[in-house]
């Protein structure tokens, strides 16, 4: 525990030499709770969950449009390419009205691939494909269905998650966890992509995760694999 927090540390310590966007500054409202925060006490105590919730509250009132491209999955891959000069998401192979082209020559060299919404969050309306299991019929539904998507734990999210134009994105698949155990491959849990969420603190990496698994393991800054006690 002390490497991690160490580790997490470098992340604060990140704060003082990291400018914030205009678009990412605090309102004085969400400072005014924080504060408010961390001097409650007793039965009114409040956590990092109320903390979620005022801020989303205040995103509908502020409407930062600046702030859009950061749940949009194809801003994002934009956005990102031109600040570091450099690819660094899993590349899109198609969006919107290529995709069902590009699924088609996916599937006839049996390439696996991922269809998922350009908006929204929590995995939702995402349909992986691997070679056999996909059929041209079902395949173009899923882009239907992804580009027109909505889901109820969206509502609860920020405004400008909500603010995301709908559409639908086409990736290539991440390997299974099934591919990698021996277990029974038809368990949900091990038919998920094996991603790892890696934790960035004001620049700084504090240490990483599996998206699918977070308290099955922890990765610290250096590259050490923790696995915690089952």
């Amino acid at each position: 525990l002390h490497v991690i927090e160490e580790d997490f540390r470098c992340g604060v310590c990140g704060a003082h030499a990291m400018p914030l966007l205009e678009e990412c500054e605090a309102t004085e409202d969400l400072v005014t709770y924080l504060e408010e925060v961390l001097t409650s006490t007793g039965k009114n105590v409040k956590d990092w969950r109320c903390i979620m919730k005022k801020r989303i509250g205040i995103s509908y009132k502020t409407q930062r449009s600046g702030l859009v491209w950061l749940d949009d999955k194809v801003k994002q891959v934009e956005v990102v390419q031109t600040q570091l000069g450099s690819l660094r998401h899993l590349p899109l192979l198609a969006t919107d009205g290529s995709m069902a082209l590009v699924a088609k020559q996916q599937m006839a060299h049996n390439q696996s691939f991922v269809v998922k919404p350009r908006h929204g969050s929590n995995s939702k309306h995402v349909t992986l494909w691997r070679p056999g299991e996909a059929t041209e019929e079902a395949v173009l539904q899923s882009i239907e269905e992804a580009m027109c998507a909505e889901d109820k734990s969206w509502q609860k999210e920020s405004w400008n998650q909500n603010a995301v134009p709908k559409g639908a994105v086409l990736q290539p698949l991440y390997a299974l966890m099934s591919d990698f155990l021996q277990m029974d491959p038809e368990m949900p849990k091990l038919k998920k992509p094996l991603e790892l969420k890696v934790q960035v603190l004001f620049g700084e990496v504090v240490g990483a995760c599996l998206n699918t698994h977070p308290m099955f393991l922890w990765v610290t800054r250096d590259g050490a694999v923790i696995q915690w006690d089952q």
